[in-house]
């Protein structure tokens, strides 16, 4: 029997406990990941009928994350060999991420995983404050999460949920007000993939059955997770949030780009893609902002400067963007908020491309000019270089 798990992550408790307590209404066995007034964390299993058992598990040292996954890899698989049940909640603390749960079912031995099927990731949040959440800079640590060794901003943690949840749940009173509007239609220019489930309107919180959905798919997941993807909702003009599509076709230069980034993403909730920086003219910058917050990390080399690339690829983005002269390479960048100005976003990029006459230089000059962003240094490390761009 395949045992089947659903997954309920998000930032704050109470949206995560509504849901919580919506899923396991319906009799679902729960193994529940809390931390108890103590600052402890406490794995609880409720068997969905009302027994309850649970135990403290230490982290020591270690993250929080990394407790979680080493603990739910052992629990999952005692629970899958049982196979007295066919299902499975799995609740989340606050802010620990949903690929936790990937990595402890990959971790487990290939018999084991056989038994288990990933059926759904879920995002819990209150769209009233998701807007509020992504102008900020606002830290984990601000809330009291402590999660590994880094400071993750909140904001980038929800994206980065809404991005591999396959559902999203909205918990709040939607009423009229037009902050819950703004942001239902935030969440959806951010997960335009995702089943958006408003408690109180309906029973069902998972995705309607679907023959051809054999359940979370983390193939489909690790495209449009991937450093530099582009994923955008369909937009009929009528709401307040917008997403614009920016191209440029030549290399930015690595000064003027540094002076215009804070008046580039000034009206951003978020932006994302790929950029062409003539200082790394062999790599992909994968540019992400979350408010006044900048990343631009490796995205490894153009699909156009890989000898393999006839022989097949999975960089989807390259292939949908491929140009008969310049291949995939370029700026593909979208930006989403609520008061863009889309000609003022791409005049400023016009402003960074190289001019005809640094253009023609070709790369082994653009690899000489200034690295004010210090592109060249940061590639070399596992952390992004980020930027805070808060005037």
């Amino acid at each position: 029997m395949t045992v089947r798990i659903v997954v309920l992550t998000g930032l704050d408790e109470e949206p995560v406990a509504v849901a919580r307590e919506r899923l396991a209404g319906t009799g679902l066995p729960t193994l529940d990941y809390r931390r108890d007034g103590q600052d402890r964390l406490v794995r609880s299993f409720g068997d969905g009928q009302g027994g309850i058992d649970s135990a403290a598990l230490h982290c020591g040292q270690r993250c929080v994350p990394c407790t979680v996954l080493t603990d739910l890899a052992h629990v999952l698989g005692e629970y899958s060999a049982a196979s007295w049940a066919a299902g499975l909640l799995v609740v989340l603390p606050p802010a620990v991420p949903g690929w936790v749960v990937l990595d402890a079912l990959r971790s487990l031995h290939p018999v084991v995983q056989e038994r288990i099927e990933l059926g759904s990731l879920i995002t819990a949040l209150d769209p009233v404050t998701l807007p509020a959440v992504l102008r900020t800079a606002e830290p984990l640590s601000s809330r009291g999460i402590r999660i590994g060794h880094g400071d993750q901003a909140c904001g980038g943690f929800l994206i980065e949920e809404l991005l591999f949840s396959d559902c999203y749940v909205l918990v709040g009173s939607p009423g009229s007000t037009a902050d819950f509007v703004l942001g239902l239609e935030l969440a959806r220019q951010i997960a335009p993939h995702g089943w958006a489930t408003m408690l109180g309107t309906g029973p069902a919180i998972l995705p309607p059955a679907d023959p051809a959905r054999t359940g979370y798919d983390p193939v489909e997941v690790g495209w449009r997770t991937a450093p530099g993807s582009v994923a955008v909702a369909h937009d009929d003009g009528r709401g307040r949030i917008r997403t614009h599509l920016a191209h440029t076709r030549r290399p930015l230069h690595p000064v003027r780009l540094k002076r215009a980034l804070g008046a580039i993403i000034k009206d951003c909730s978020w932006s994302r893609g790929r950029a062409w920086v003539s200082s790394v003219p062999d790599r992909k910058v994968a540019w992400t902002s979350i408010g006044p917050q900048l990343s631009l990390c490796n995205g490894g080399p153009w699909l156009a400067d890989r000898p393999e690339r006839s022989s097949g690829t999975m960089d989807t983005e390259g292939i949908l963007n491929w140009d008969p002269e310049l291949g995939d390479r370029g700026c593909w960048l979208a930006f989403t908020g609520e008061n863009l100005r889309p000609t003022r976003i791409d005049a400023l990029l016009a402003q960074c491309e190289l001019t005809d006459e640094e253009y023609w230089r070709g790369p082994e000059s653009w690899r000489r000019l200034p690295d004010p962003l210090h592109l060249s240094e940061s590639f070399g490390h596992a952390h992004p270089a980020t930027l805070d761009l808060r005037s």
